[in-house]
């Protein structure tokens, strides 16, 4: 009778103990549901299309998590607070916001189908990390003035989780992420999107910038396939960025 009370006990035990650690996501297994998403209009697997697909793409670290709302559709989606430490696509500085369509609700973590992505599996199935410092693929929303990530794998790279690093240091990891030179190489030969190019919507396009600028990019780029880094890190760490 012992031993089945102790069972019992044990039983009780590690039920409560599971049942808590979902809920406060002490063992890293948040419970997700998957909310099915647009079919995409280009192909994410190609960097020139993803490029294409973005109207700003940069590295960032996420400062705080600044709010939590619904989109038009009813699903959960959330913002973050975002400073700039580097532009691959647009040209932004200081801090803004970006929306990751995903939210907690209840417990539950809801996010788009396309959006398993991250180097870990807690990464995979979690928000953006505060402290955290990511390589991010957006769409900009002019109407509410937020950068929203955008929902496939490569959209989100992990730079690093150091949050004691400061700009200069992070600056160095930025330019020898192989994302980010796979990123740089595939701007001049981005493929918009048909629907982005009818409506206008083509912001910060490669074929949008001045003459000397395309050709600044494109001799980074020749360089970067040629095996040889241009000093983009010194560029990066003396120079502040400029808005756009």
């Amino acid at each position: 009778m012992k031993n089945i009370k102790y069972i019992a006990f044990g039983i009780v035990f590690v039920s409560v103990f599971v049942v808590v650690g979902l809920r406060t996501n002490s063992i890293k297994l948040p419970i997700v549901k998957k909310i099915v998403s647009p079919q995409l209009a280009f192909n994410a697997e190609r960097n020139t299309e993803i490029v294409g697909a973005s109207t700003n793409i940069f590295v960032g670290k996420i400062i705080k998590q600044s709010g939590s709302s619904k989109d038009k559709f009813g699903s959960e989606t959330t913002q973050f607070e975002v400073e700039i430490i580097d532009n691959i696509k647009g040209k932004l500085r200081g801090n803004i916001t970006v929306t990751q369509m995903a939210g907690y609700k209840n417990g539950i973590l809801y996010t788009m189908e396309g959006d398993i992505v991250g180097q870990t599996v807690s990464d995979k199935l979690s928000l953006l990390n505060v402290g955290s410092t990511y390589l991010l693929a957006t769409g900009y929303k002019k109407e509410s003035e937020q950068y929203v990530l955008l929902t496939f794998s490569k959209a989100r790279t992990l730079i690093t989780d150091d949050e004691n690093l400061d700009t200069g240091k992070l600056k160095e990891l930025v330019w020898r992420n192989d994302v980010v030179k796979q990123f740089l190489t595939a701007y001049p030969d981005e493929i918009l999107m048909q629907s982005d190019i009818k409506s206008g919507h083509t912001l910060n396009s490669f074929q949008s910038l001045p003459v000397d600028e395309q050709e600044k990019i494109r001799a980074e780029a020749e360089q970067i396939k040629s095996g040889v880094f241009p000093s983009k890190e010194q560029e990066s760490a003396t120079q502040a960025s400029t808005t756009e």
